[in-house]
């Protein structure tokens, strides 16, 4: 009798922890996402400097939205939205105009 309870009350816990597994987003460190972005691009785009996103990313079961900020060599800087969706398919929107970081303003903004 005491085996069947401790049987049943194992399989309960490991039930309860898959389930709250399952349901947890899985956090993506922006960094690490920023650099895997720059290899995919850089060879495409020879003025892309570097991409920073935002540091940490979830990713949960419809998949993640962040956005980055794509570098270029001449200091100027363009603000992406990017989604990726539950089959892994990443997509990129600009968002605004571009704009100089270090100065802080938008080209062209009002």
């Amino acid at each position: 009798m005491v085996k069947t309870v401790a049987t049943i009350g194992f399989i309960s816990i490991v039930g309860l922890f898959g389930l709250i597994v399952a349901f947890v987003p899985t956090v993506a460190d922006g960094r690490v996402v920023g650099a895997d972005l720059l290899s995919t691009f850089k060879p495409t785009d020879k003025r892309l400097d570097k991409i920073e996103c935002d540091r940490r990313i979830p990713i949960g079961i419809d998949g993640a939205a962040f956005r980055c900020v794509h570098t270029y060599t001449d200091g100027s800087a363009v603000e992406f939205r990017y989604t990726l969706d539950r089959s892994g398919a990443l997509r990129g929107v600009p968002v605004g105009a571009p704009f100089v970081p270090n100065h802080g303003t938008r080209r062209g903004a009002p």
